[in-house]
């Protein structure tokens, strides 16, 4: 390998002729001796400067040949920087265009999803306001019907029309407006709740009064039902809106009325719960059966056996209820009657 690398370098020949005259004078073969000892000396002294040109060309040599190795090294490193940096840019670019595309797809089914929840809900609040017009109107033809067949059986009765005749015929007549403006209420109050238009005026509110005032015009209204009021001592004060509060004590007292027979009486109770107060009115009806349970509150619900009504007052009770940070509770006994509970928080 050393002659090769000499060759290479053109000093081969050099180092040839150097030890071929270095070999013609060996003490081993010529012997020892003063002559031959200088001899050798002056051969190796003009041998000096020659071992020193090779071994500068070699160094010289070895310095290019390592720049040359270094500058490769460089170059290949450069190519593999460009290389990697050329593939992580297409795989950015590539990535970027997955991305944008994936995007375009998820932007895409998004706007499916939200015109097909769009359509769901026109198509919801187009059977709610169907079924809602059947139910209303159907509601407001019954009370309307009984007030137009009372005036008629006056009318029939002409000059024989007695003081009795026209008290009994009040009592259906103002019975069955009652009825039209309690529905007419609701209406109007589920159509502002719905708008986002409803506020609770909120106030302290002495809850005793409320219920008597409630109890009173019910009484006006069912004068021969037996209605039965007990208070728990003490303060008995709510925060809430006195309208709105008075609209769910009528609906929970007449649903009550409503689903209990004439003879037996209905009961509210006013008492305090940690930082609730409770107004609980317990009929003795029927009870209310295990399938509609579920379903009290929803709206336009009517019962299997109960049927009237327009499936309106327990909702917007409920509703109006969460409105002033309460709600309607209730248990049932088949058999026994229900107990329905409004809650407040306390002031």
């Amino acid at each position: 390998p050393q002659a090769r690398y000499l060759d290479e370098i053109g000093h081969l020949q050099t180092v040839n002729d150097m030890a071929t005259a270095l070999l013609e004078l060996d003490p081993q073969v010529l012997g020892h001796g003063k002559q031959q000892h200088q001899a050798l000396f002056s051969l190796t002294e003009g041998l000096h400067p020659q071992i020193n040109r090779i071994a500068n060309d070699v160094m010289i040599e070895d310095w290019s040949r390592a720049a040359a190795r270094l500058d490769a090294y460089r170059s290949t490193q450069r190519l593999v920087i460009l290389a990697v940096t050329a593939a992580f840019l297409a795989a950015l670019a590539i990535s970027g265009l997955l991305l944008r595309k994936q995007r375009q797809l998820h932007l895409a089914d998004v706007q499916n999803l939200r015109a097909t929840k769009l359509l769901e809900q026109e198509r919801d609040v187009a059977l709610m306001y169907r079924d809602f017009a059947a139910i209303v109107s159907h509601q407001l033809r019954t009370p309307l019907s009984l007030i137009d067949s009372a005036l008629h059986r006056l009318e029939r009765k002409g000059d024989a029309v007695t003081a009795d005749d026209v008290i009994e015929r009040r009592a259906v007549v103002s019975d069955a407006i009652g009825r039209l403006i309690r529905l007419s209420d609701t209406v109007l109050l589920l159509a502002r709740l719905d708008n986002e238009q409803l506020q609770a005026d909120f106030a302290v509110l002495d809850m005793k009064q409320v219920l008597h005032s409630a109890v009173a015009e019910a009484q006006n209204r069912h004068p021969n039902r037996e209605l039965r009021i007990s208070c728990a001592d003490g303060s008995l004060t709510a925060k809430g809106d006195l309208h709105l509060v008075g609209h769910i004590i009528d609906n929970l007292l007449s649903n009550a009325l409503k689903f209990s027979d004439a003879d037996l009486p209905v009961e509210l109770r006013l008492f305090r719960q940690g930082n609730a107060l409770a107004c609980a009115i317990t009929d003795q009806g029927d009870g209310i059966d295990a399938f509609d349970q579920p379903h009290l509150f929803d709206r336009y619900f009517r019962g299997k056996t109960h049927r009237e009504g327009a499936g309106l007052g327990l909702a917007l009770a409920q509703a109006l209820a969460h409105l002033q940070g309460g709600h309607i509770s209730f248990e049932t006994w088949p058999g026994k009657g229900s107990v329905f509970t409004f809650w407040l928080p306390v002031a």
